[in-house]
């Protein structure tokens, strides 16, 4: 959705025509709209599970890694290095080139090869002006309230499907996967349509959408976890007489903590940016970061659009750096 919304110019997508739809009005065009995109997403959703139950993995023995095989040419060297740098750099352009427009003053900078002055007034307003810094604040608890919910219905819905086999464990990992597999639009738009005489404009619906859109990424990672877990642990204390509850508490819940984190981390991130459930979902009072950062845009405001774009990748550099602390060490990395 992003990308068509934003750089799409005349090229028209389904993603794009549901929010259309929707802001001029017409519901029913934009249902009919969800239902063919949502009739997409799960046709090829359930070839690739159909495809992926057709084949059995398992490991046999223990896999050794490839060894690297080094470069012996030195043009090969020299080619190798400049290609890598090159492309390194086209992948960080963006982001310096947004660091470097965070330090510009809205307006000033045009047609000049490079800024005329540079300053920190856009971050200065962004932490003084409440009205300003109501969007850091609204992305911050909406992110935490709805990834808390996620981590406790995640591991609640994981202990429940741990005692499941056959179609009803396969049904129950369809239902839990489909919000991450819907497009955003689609998950945003049945939500509203679904609880409008409730929630609708108000403060708890944006939460409630994070809550639903990135709930398997939760279930996932503990999921996961569990799958490791020797069930001869859980039997060796149960047989020194450790109670379910006990078990659960001292044994369970901190070999599950580290999937639990990620998973929990993951989700927290995913909302603090998202955008594609925001732009349909949201009222001025509880607007998020990536709605602010369009609305200075569309004003021309590309300073300060840049400040919120550079907060907001702090925000996340911090959150992983936490995420790490939290899984202590020795762990795996968090992200792979």
């Amino acid at each position: 959705f992003s990308a068509p919304y934003i750089f799409g110019g005349g090229i028209r997508v389904l993603s794009v025509e549901i929010f259309n739809s929707k802001l001029n009005g017409n519901i029913p065009m934009a249902l009919v709209e969800t239902v063919l995109l949502a009739s997409s997403s799960l046709a090829v959703l359930f070839v690739l599970r159909w495809y992926e139950g057709r084949r059995k993995y398992s490991a046999v023995g223990k896999g050794v890694a490839s060894r690297r095989a080094p470069i012996t040419s030195k043009t090969a060297k020299v080619l190798a290095g400049v290609i890598g740098s090159v492309v390194v750099l086209f992948l960080i352009l963006p982001h310096l080139m947004v660091l470097v427009m965070s330090f510009v003053k809205d307006g000033t900078w045009t047609t000049e090869l490079l800024p005329p002055f540079y300053t920190t007034e856009n971050y200065t307003r962004l932490f003084r002006d409440p009205q300003f810094f109501e969007p850091i604040r609204n992305s911050l608890w909406m992110s935490a309230v709805a990834t808390g919910a996620n981590l406790v219905w995640g591991l609640l819905a994981t202990f429940w499907l741990r005692g499941r086999k056959g179609h009803l464990r396969r049904f129950a990992d369809a239902l839990i996967i489909l919000p991450w597999a819907l497009p955003g639009t689609v998950v945003a738009l049945a939500v509203v349509e679904s609880y409008s005489t409730v929630l609708a404009g108000t403060i708890v619906l944006l939460p409630f959408v994070y809550f639903i859109r990135n709930l398997p990424l939760v279930v996932r990672a503990i999921d996961a976890s569990f799958a490791q877990i020797d069930p001869a642990v859980e039997e060796a204390a149960s047989t020194l007489g450790a109670a379910p509850i006990y078990t659960i508490r001292r044994v369970v819940l901190p070999l599950v903590l580290p999937g639990a984190i990620a998973g929990s981390l993951l989700a927290f991130i995913t909302a603090l940016g998202e955008f594609v459930s925001s732009i349909i979902v949201y009222v001025y009072t509880n607007r998020p970061i990536s709605i602010e950062i369009l609305s200075q845009l569309r004003q021309f405001n590309f300073g300060t659009a840049s400040a919120y774009g550079v907060l907001l990748i702090a925000l996340i550099a911090v959150s992983l750096l936490a995420g790490e602390r939290l899984r202590g060490p020795g762990r795996d990395p968090l992200v792979q």
